[in-house]
């Protein structure tokens, strides 16, 4: 973890093959237990394929649906100004 800036705030990984699943899930178990504070957001084929699969089995915070290019920036400056995330489409959260 000594990897990401302690003044980081969110983390995201793309996750493009299914085969790299559990190596992400044990990513983010690690990420969450050195740095509980830190949103993980996740993006890729496989999450996009299987959004709630990979929030079931993993610790991450939000997903990104498709295409994430814009809505991720709409899912971070809701989250900066502290809006509610219903209505962003192409995320999916807990």
């Amino acid at each position: 973890m000594r990897r990401i800036p302690h003044e980081s705030e969110i983390v995201g990984i793309t996750v493009v093959f299914t085969h790299e699943w559990p190596s992400v899930v044990r990513l983010v178990e690690l990420i969450k237990q050195a740095r509980p504070d830190l949103r993980i957001i996740l993006g890729g084929e496989h999450i996009t394929s299987m959004p709630e699969f990979c929030l079931m089995t993993s610790e991450a915070d939000y997903l990104v649906i498709g295409e994430g290019e814009e809505c991720v920036v709409d899912l971070l400056e809701a989250l900066d100004a502290g809006d509610p995330l219903d209505g962003i489409e192409g995320i999916a959260f807990r």
